[in-house]
Order: structure tokens, then C-alpha cells, then sequence
């Protein structure tokens, strides 16, 4: 267990007023401490099988339903701010807890997440589940951000995913003003590594890598293309397709409205697989990438396409098992690249980013530092949110009762003269601790902090 630290009362004397204030300063000496409120459960794919990261989902029908049952999870768990992200391989509750707050259940927090968690598997959903308290947490959510934590480091989804999830949690008031600092610091983090690091540099999807082997081969932006599938993948070549200029494109699907998509793309129809067998319109480039066991593009059906035309092509093939006969594959004509190629492109390019991590935590941490500054202020922004209005009152009272017969006999010359030295003095009375309690924190903090700010 961490231990608490105390609050304490400091005895601030005022130079420029004729009294002394006592302000009460939240004791932040231990940064963990000053943190703890900040908390996150997360199950992910580094300790969980995908199929089971569902089970600690909210399970919603609709947004408005969502947003529902958010709030009582935030209700029943006593957690002051909460924020929600679901994702193919990672579910993340990150929440603030009031102050005081010591422990934190995480078998009832699951039960308020998904009454139909089987009781007998709690006990080790508990023990699998990754949690972090204070700077902890920060650490994680920075590292989060910066795709640190993801199954292939350095893709920027994640982030977007992030701030998505934050603007939902702000739009329906389950969060605050800790985690709107949280969440300041994280994106000015997470920019800070993928612009000053080279962690997202060098494709590794195979869609990238695929258009990246394409432009490497230079062929005209009049190549005429042969896009067969009509999938979710070639979708993603498609896009790509038309960011780098080709026009001349022509999709073919087992299923041609399932391909429409795609070919409208490109101002066309999609064709049926069948129709590749009366194509004579030549090609340059096949990708292919189809659900079929068996080879597809087969010695006779090259022949078929590439009619009397006898210049190289290239046939990128992105199924699994492969769409390309190995006849196809071993011509001569043929420029033959599929996934276990771009496998090994990727492997080698995830290796670059994984030397660049390095770097990135290091970005990471001076950002931690300079968000205790941060944070140190916004605490005593808050302790101190009162004061002016006290001070306000205070004055008010003098005039309005106390000294209210003094000031009416007063003639109006020495009245206004009274009035602009109770101005002048309750400005000094708002702002000198204030100042006070700011150098107090600063002189309390470490040389190496500093150094950050």
C-alpha cells in the first residue's frame, strides 16, 4: 500500500498588509502522492486472447445506452472522473478517484462493468488485469498515446482513438478537470514522440508496404491495373490508388455489388470473377486477394490477360494461402511479390521502430515533469478559488456595516481616497498568497524538476 501524505497549514506573512494569513497548502512533496486519484484498469492483448478482451467491454445497444451505463459504473465505483476506450485489442478505463480514496475494487468494478462475468472466473480476470495508480498511470497513458503499448508500435490509430474517447467521456459530463490536464499533457506527449522520434516511420501493414513495393517499380500513373477481391483490403489499396494519382483501375469480385465501393472509385462497374476470362484489355498490375483456397490466377488465365503483350508485370498477391499458381509466380513476365515478402519487410521495419522506443520514453518523461509543475498549480488554483470572493465579502461587510457610519461622514474627496486604498489592498490580499503558496511549491520541489520546467 502507498502511504498518504498530509496535508499541512502554512503561516504565510503578508509584507504589504497589516495582518497574517493562514492558506491551507495540499502537502505535495511525494509526486505519487500528489497523483494518486489518477487510476487505470485495462485489459489488452499482451495478457489476454482477443476473444476474450470482449468480455470487459460495456455492452450497449445504443450511445444513449452507453452513456448510461457509464455513469453508474462511475456512481457505484465512487470515481469522480471517467473515461472509456474500447478498441479491437484493449479495453481502458482510465478515472480519477476523489481524495482519500485509499483501495479501489476491481471485482466490483468489474461486476458494475458486466453483470455475466461467471463469478468463478473473477478471481483470475482480477489477477490478469493490468492497473496503475499515480504516475504510474500517467506513465501508461503517455505510452499508450504514443503507440508504445500497441501490437504494432508506431501506428497512430490509437491516439486518434484516445482523444475520441476523451471528447465522448467530456461531451457526457463523466469527466473533469483532471482529466482534461491529463489529456492535455498526453496529446502534447504523444505529438512530441511521433514528430521527434522515428517510431512511425517505415510502413509495416501490408496494404503500406504493398503500395510502397508499387512506387518503388515506378510505372506510369496510366498503368492499367487489375484490383481481383473485392474485400476489405483491397478497399485499403484502392484508397491508396487514388491518393497516388491512378485512374485506369478495374475491380473484380465473386460478388460484383460487394465490389461497388471500390469501382466507384475509379468511375466503373465491378465486374464478376467469371468476366476476368473475356478481359482484353491487357494489364500492369494485379492485386489480388480473395478468400479462395486454390489458386485463382492460374498459367491459363495469365495467358487470357496478358493476350499478346509481352512487357513484364507486376502481381502483388495479398491472400492467404496465395491466389497465384506457382507457374505464375516463376515466369519470366512476372514480377512476383506476396505477404511473406512483405512480412519481411515488415519485421525489418518494426525492428527500427522498436530502436526508436528509446527515444520516445524519454520524450515522454520530460513531459511528466513538466506536467507536475502543471498540476502543482492547478491545485492551488483550487485551494485558492475561494479566497477572492472571502476577500471581496470581507470588504463589502467593512463598508456596508461595520465602518458604515465612519465612511458616510466622510466628505466625498477623503471618501474616494478610502475606496481606492480598500481597492488597492484587497488586490494585494488576493494575489500576495497566492504568489506565496506558488514560490512554497517551487522551493519544495526538487533541482531535477525544475530543470524541466
Amino acid at each position: 500500500m502507498y502511504k498518504e501524505e498530509s496535508p499541512g497549514v502554512v503561516d504565510i506573512p503578508m509584507t504589504d498588509a497589516s495582518f497574517t494569513a493562514l492558506i491551507f497548502v495540499p502537502n505535495l512533496s511525494s509526486s505519487h502522492s500528489m497523483y494518486r486519484g489518477f487510476r487505470i484498469l485495462a485489459f489488452t492483448h499482451r495478457h489476454h486472447n482477443l476473444r476474450d478482451i470482449s468480455r470487459f467491454m460495456i455492452q450497449a445497444d445504443s450511445s444513449e445506452e452507453l452513456k448510461s451505463h457509464l455513469h453508474a459504473v462511475k456512481m457505484l465505483n465512487g470515481i469522480e472522473e471517467l473515461m472509456y476506450l474500447s478498441t479491437c485489442n484493449r479495453v481502458m478505463y482510465l478515472f480519477y478517484m476523489p481524495e482519500g480514496s485509499l483501495s479501489f475494487d476491481i471485482s466490483k468494478f468489474l461486476q458494475t462493468v458486466n453483470s455475466n462475468i461467471p463469478l468463478n472466473s473473477l478471481e483470475q480476470d482480477v489477477q490478469s488485469a493490468q492497473y496503475f495508480e499515480g504516475a504510474d498511470a500517467i506513465n501508461h497513458v503517455l505510452e499508450v498515446a504514443a503507440s508504445l503499448d500497441s501490437m504494432i508500435i508506431g501506428e497512430r490509430e490509437i491516439f486518434r482513438q484516445i482523444r475520441e474517447s476523451y471528447e465522448q467521456s467530456k461531451t457526457w459530463n463523466l469527466s473533469g478537470d483532471n482529466l482534461r490536464l491529463l489529456m492535455k499533457l498526453t496529446v502534447q506527449a504523444a505529438k512530441d514522440v511521433y514528430t521527434n522520434t522515428g517510431i512511425g516511420d517505415k510502413p509495416v501493414s501490408v496494404v503500406s508496404l504493398s503500395i510502397q513495393q508499387l512506387l518503388q517499380k515506378q510505372p506510369s500513373r496510366d498503368a492499367r491495373i487489375l484490383l481481383i477481391g473485392g474485400g476489405q483490403t483491397n478497399l485499403l489499396v484502392s484508397k491508396f490508388l487514388v491518393k497516388h494519382g491512378y485512374k485506369k483501375v478495374e475491380t473484380f469480385n465473386r460478388t460484383p455489388s460487394r465490389a461497388m465501393e471500390i469501382a466507384k472509385k475509379f468511375g466503373k462497374e465491378a465486374k464478376a470473377l467469371t468476366d476476368l476470362l473475356t478481359h482484353d484489355n491487357g494489364f500492369d498490375v494485379v492485386f489480388i486477394c480473395t478468400g479462395s483456397l486454390q489458386p485463382l490466377l492460374t498459367g491459363d488465365l495469365f495467358q487470357q490477360l496478358a493476350g499478346k503483350e509481352s512487357h513484364g508485370r507486376l502481381i502483388i498477391d495479398l491472400s492467404v494461402p496465395a491466389n497465384v499458381s506457382t507457374e505464375v509466380q516463376l515466369s519470366d513476365m512476372v514480377d512476383y511479390i506476396d505477404v511473406e515478402h512483405l512480412r519481411h519487410l515488415a519485421d525489418q521495419n518494426l525492428g527500427f521502430r522498436r530502436e526508436e522506443t528509446g527515444k520516445a520514453r524519454q520524450i515522454i518523461q520530460k513531459h511528466i515533469a513538466s506536467f507536475k509543475q502543471l498540476f502543482h498549480e492547478r491545485l492551488i488554483e483550487r485551494a485558492m478559488s475561494e479566497v477572492p470572493a472571502e476577500i471581496k465579502a470581507m470588504r463589502q461587510k467593512a463598508v456596508d456595516e461595520v465602518f458604515k457610519k465612519d465612511l458616510d461622514s466622510m466628505d466625498p474627496k477623503t471618501r474616494e481616497v478610502v475606496d481606492s486604498i480598500l481597492s488597492y489592498m484587497e488586490k494585494k490580499c488576493i494575489s500576495i498568497p497566492i504568489k506565496a503558496v506558488k514560490q512554497i511549491v517551487l522551493s519544495d520541489m526538487p533541482a531535477r524538476e525544475k530543470a524541466h520546467l
